[in-house]
């Protein structure tokens, strides 16, 4: 089982009629479990991120910055010879 713990930034977009609310954290962990935070983040950017003035295109944004995150680790996975 593989346990190294790696680290990456997610943006996070939640756009309401009258409020939107947009923030950038890190989270730490394993591959495994770096996949699912990653995967949630985008899901909720995707049903959340659309509903408020200029939020669809910040929310695209951080859509793309998250693919950058995961696609910078699968790239350090693939160079240590780890699976993805």
């Amino acid at each position: 089982m593989d346990n190294e713990q790696y680290i990456i930034r997610l943006g996070k977009c939640t756009g309401l009629v009258f409020y939107a609310s947009y923030r950038y954290y890190e989270k730490e962990g394993t591959y495994e479990e770096l996949q699912r935070e990653y995967k949630k983040v985008q899901k909720h950017n995707k049903i959340f991120g659309w509903w408020f003035g200029l939020s669809p295109f910040v929310n695209y944004r951080y859509i793309k910055e998250n693919k950058k995150s995961i696609s910078e680790l699968r790239e350090l996975r693939r160079q240590q010879g780890l699976p993805i």
